[in-house]
């Protein structure tokens, strides 16, 4: 089992002090303690296995596998065997839907946020590319990560390089993009769900902000998320809450306050029914005495696997 060190944040300016993304490449045998980020984040394996651990539970990763991660979620990869990951962190400002300059194209919008998003993810899409594809993906990645060192104040040639990276992984998708998942007012919402959730929404207001009636966009939410606007935004809340329940030392009752939930006993009863373990709970099984990442049983179904043995051949 991977050792679970106190969860790690790392931020925007650290990353990218003011660039639209920035890359890396690593192989390990050991893992990598749970973490989480103010980025998006893409990683690609091209060689090895390894597990993968987020709030949906563990799953076995292959060369092909890809891990795309909302900001503000976790993961970690333990039980690795020479695992080697690709790695494109893209800054929050650059896959915004209200601004950003990479959802203005429908397949990323929904490979970087839309999927990421819906109901029931936490976060995180797990998908896979051709293996061949994988290593191409590396090889693009390299060329970007040397115009970043090279030419950092050359903005159009890093888009670029950026583009054609995302550009390959969209179109080599072993799951091909939904169109009917492409709906800006739907995007916008979540966008705002994501960036401010602890603020008191409302679905009038959101409705107003996507000029829509409410009963509407709430019926179009939930065809494309499977989730009503304030079923996701208690989504959202919850999943802000669990990482802040490792990362912090804050008593749960303000870990609340801070998603949007003031009243300690709301706060409590609202996560258990996202997560299905009170906050305490929740705190306690990621910060066991054993030092392991002990995910709940209330894993998604469809996504969860049990812990194997690294070098099976099941995917």
């Amino acid at each position: 089992m991977l050792p679970l060190a106190k969860l790690h944040e790392f931020s925007e300016v650290e990353v990218f002090n003011g660039a639209v993304c920035w890359c890396s490449m690593g192989r390990t045998d050991v893992g990598q303690a749970a973490h989480t980020h103010g980025f998006l984040e893409v990683e690609v394996v091209t060689d090895g296995v390894g597990v993968h651990v987020c709030e949906q539970g563990r799953k076995e990763l292959h060369p092909g596998d890809m891990v795309v991660l909302r900001p503000g979620a976790w993961h970690a990869y333990e039980r690795c065997k020479g695992l080697m990951l690709t790695n494109l962190s893209i800054a929050r400002f650059a896959v915004s839907v209200s601004e950003g300059a990479l959802t203005t194209y429908p397949s990323l919008r929904e490979l970087l946020w839309t999927r990421p998003s819906a109901a029931g993810g936490h976060g995180v899409h797990v998908t896979s590319i051709p293996a061949s594809t994988a290593n191409d993906i590396s090889d693009l990645v390299l060329e970007l990560r040397e115009t970043l060192e090279q030419q950092p104040a050359n903005g159009v040639l890093i888009m670029g390089r950026l583009l054609t990276v995302l550009g390959v992984l969209v179109a080599d998708l072993n799951t091909p993009m939904d169109s009917t998942l492409h709906h800006r007012a739907v995007n916008t919402v979540v966008t705002a769900l994501v960036e401010s959730p602890e603020y008191h929404w409302s679905l009038n207001e959101l409705a107003n902000r996507v000029s829509l009636s409410p009963s509407y966009l709430s019926r179009l939410v939930r065809d494309h998320t499977g989730a009503a606007p304030l079923q996701l935004l208690a989504q959202i809340r919850a999943e802000r809450a669990a990482a802040l329940l490792i990362q912090t030392e804050e008593a749960v009752a303000k870990v609340g306050a801070r998603v949007g939930w003031s009243d300690p006993a709301y706060f409590s009863r609202r996560f258990k029914e996202v997560l299905g373990v009170s906050p305490s709970e929740h705190r306690r099984r990621f910060r066991s005495t054993a030092g392991s990442i002990e995910v709940p049983d209330t894993s998604i179904a469809s996504t969860r696997v049990q812990p194997i043995e690294v070098g099976s051949t099941s995917k």
